[in-house]
């Protein structure tokens, strides 16, 4: 004998489900709900039993968040757990990971809004927490679970990522003559440079803190070129910029490659 009883006045309604009968047609009745129900999905040590109830917690986080700010805490852990699980979770981490995950605009839909991580890099890209979801479900079907290394592959397959191919006269170098008390800073040195062109990474030598080079790349030479001749300044500290070249631009290369290496065995996504 199999019982259903709602209930009510719960911010989420859920089903009771009471089976009676004997040992055997009660493990068999069991069975046919959990599979009726299908498999749970574990992220970051929360276990929800469906999509929906993932969902729900999803939008907790988005009503108890401020808008625009890096979600911290448990939610900000659970984020960058469920990020994991996006279909294309290497592009999302890019190539030096994520530092910080905040809800707001969609800046390629600016009449919608979504989570969006910021990459070390300064860069940001927006993500869909229903296709993060979706896929832990889709791994939980199969049997599979997210490891570090597959960085979200709903496969299960191990996710490498592919080496950018080398295009010279790309980055542009800015060499402080000022001597600012703090050196050079990277969202400063990606602002000034914005002017020029899509700025894809910003590399500080020594640190924020007493620096006083920078390693700027674009997209295409022409945008480094045209820093070459344009920026002269970063935050009022002058600064002197060249295109980089010569043995210095293949050790650039060999440094970059090195670091899209350990990000590929797991070891460079840099998120925190």
């Amino acid at each position: 004998k199999i019982q259903i009883q709602s209930t009510e006045g719960e911010q989420r309604p859920h089903r009771l489900v009471r089976v009676r009968g004997t040992s055997s047609a009660v493990a068999s009745a069991k069975a046919l709900i959990a599979s009726a129900l299908g498999p749970a999905a574990n992220i970051a040590g929360h276990k929800f039993d469906s999509a929906s109830e993932a969902f729900d917690h999803c939008r907790k986080i988005i009503a108890e968040s401020k808008e625009g700010e890096s979600i911290v805490g448990n939610h900000g852990f659970f984020l960058h757990a469920l990020l994991g699980y996006h279909p294309n979770a290497a592009d999302k981490y890019g190539e030096g990971g994520v530092t910080s995950i905040a809800y707001g605009v969609n800046k390629e839909f600016p009449d919608t809004k979504c989570f969006a991580v910021t990459r070390a890099d300064g860069t940001d890209a927006g993500f869909s927490y229903r296709k993060c979801v979706e896929s832990a479900f889709a791994n939980a079907k199969n049997g599979k679970k997210r490891g570090r290394d597959d960085r979200g592959d709903t496969h299960g397959t191990t996710t490498k990522l592919p080496r950018m191919a080398r295009v010279d006269g790309l980055v542009a170098v800015a060499e402080s003559s000022s001597g600012g008390e703090y050196g050079l800073r990277r969202h400063q040195v990606k602002d000034a440079f914005a002017a020029c062109g899509t700025v894809k990474y910003v590399e500080i030598v020594g640190g924020e803190s007493n620096s006083s080079r920078a390693f700027v790349r674009f997209d295409n030479p022409e945008s480094a070129s045209r820093a070459a001749r344009e920026v002269n300044a970063v935050d009022g500290n002058d600064v002197t910029v060249t295109v980089l070249g010569g043995e210095e631009e293949n050790e650039y290369w060999e440094r970059l490659w090195a670091s899209h290496d350990r990000a590929a065995e797991g070891g460079g996504r840099g998120g925190r």
